[in-house]
């Protein structure tokens, strides 16, 4: 006899509140839960619904629990993500020395690395043209652009090219992508130049971009064939035997 299989009731539950996660992971850390605020952070910024400010504020304490339990390079990562989200973002002023001292850390270091950085996307004649900047460079770049529909679980790799001359350690960039529906379109540009690694958003934060396609850019389905033509077939196939019993009893 088959078992039977108990589903919680909760299984079907309302989607993630990425709000109400992202204050309880803040919470839990001033309990020094620090793994268990990791988790719900990065629950909340997986949900994909925080504004700006709010995933800024996510990745500064995603940055200081990462500190906090000793993973120095996923907390520069995620200090450095919130100052690319807000280039002058101000730590709240009951952040530990620690933290603090990391982020100014950062801020530091970027001032003087290579950078990347976004450029207003444009429409092309593929669709979009989604541009950077590099800042510093000491070389080419080369790089691509991931890219995806907010609801897509894969990202999209465009190779990302050089639109102009290096001038004084600065590069333009683009990709051309072609999002095959409406929607929020989500990516980020992942590259390398001689002086090292060069990122713009991330996986986790990714830029967003309201897209609605065009109605030239649908593909068109085929239509099908005019009644006139079905009609035109048993009238074409009367004709023809007709024209057939003719030749056959003229040439006996």
């Amino acid at each position: 006899m088959a078992a039977l299989v108990a589903w919680p009731t909760n299984a079907l539950a309302d989607p993630v509140d990425a709000h109400a996660q992202l204050r309880r992971g803040i919470g839990l850390q001033r309990e020094a839960s620090w793994s268990a605020s990791i988790t719900t952070l990065e629950r909340a910024r997986a949900v994909g619904t925080l504004s700006t400010i709010e995933r800024a504020e996510c990745a500064f304490y995603l940055g200081a629990a990462y500190l906090a339990i000793g993973s120095d390079a996923a907390a520069r990562r995620e200090l450095g993500v919130v100052l690319d989200l807000q280039p002058g973002f101000e730590p709240p002023p009951y952040t530990s020395p620690k933290v603090a001292s990391l982020l100014g850390e950062v801020a530091r270091s970027r001032a003087t690395a290579a950078q990347l950085d976004p450029r207003p996307p444009r429409t092309s004649s593929e669709g979009l043209e989604l541009g950077f900047e590099a800042h510093r460079i000491k070389g080419p770049v080369y790089g691509v652009v991931r890219f995806r529909m907010r609801g897509d679980s894969d990202y999209v790799a465009a190779p990302l090219l050089a639109r102009s001359p290096q001038h004084d350690g600065t590069q333009a960039l683009v990709a051309e992508v072609k999002p095959g529906r409406s929607g929020v379109l989500e990516y980020y540009a992942d590259a390398l130049e001689p002086g090292g690694h060069l990122v713009a958003g991330s996986a986790a934060s990714p830029y967003a971009l309201p897209f609605t396609l065009r109605a030239a850019d649908i593909p068109k389905t085929s239509r099908p064939p005019s009644k006139l033509v079905w009609l035109a077939i048993p009238a074409g196939v009367v004709v023809g035997a007709a024209v057939g019993l003719g030749l056959y009893f003229g040439l006996r």
